[in-house]
């Protein structure tokens, strides 16, 4: 391997370490938080749902062990609000804040690893 793709291999690698899976992890709890809408009126279908009681808020959660690490949504109504149920179209807050995180990450990572 040519010694210029060495030193951006070495570079990218070195990224990698501002993006482990715990911070990765806390990036995307904050921009659910973030979501959740504290407006006091029913959220529309689409839209991310009102947490007005901070309950839904309250069950989100970082677990971290051995270079791995889990967002945790606690809620049992959780799921109904993020897929809908047959009374209920969905109003989502994880899918959405995962599809910005992960499209961050891999932008940022992308223009650190050039060769």
């Amino acid at each position: 391997m040519p010694e210029r793709e060495l030193a951006a291999l070495g570079r990218f690698c070195a990224s990698l370490t501002q993006f482990g899976p715990e911070l990765l992890a806390n990036q995307l709890k904050d921009e659910v938080m973030g979501a959740l809408q504290q407006t006091g009126r029913r959220s529309r279908p689409g839209e991310a749902p009102d947490d007005g009681h901070g309950t839904l808020a309250a069950s989100i959660s970082v677990a971290s062990q051995g270079g791995s690490a889990q967002l945790m949504v606690n809620a049992p109504f959780a799921t109904y609000l993020e897929f809908g149920t047959v009374r209920m179209l969905p109003r989502p807050f994880l899918g959405p804040a995962v599809e910005k995180v992960s499209a961050e990450a891999a932008q940022v990572l992308a223009e650190r690893f050039r060769f």
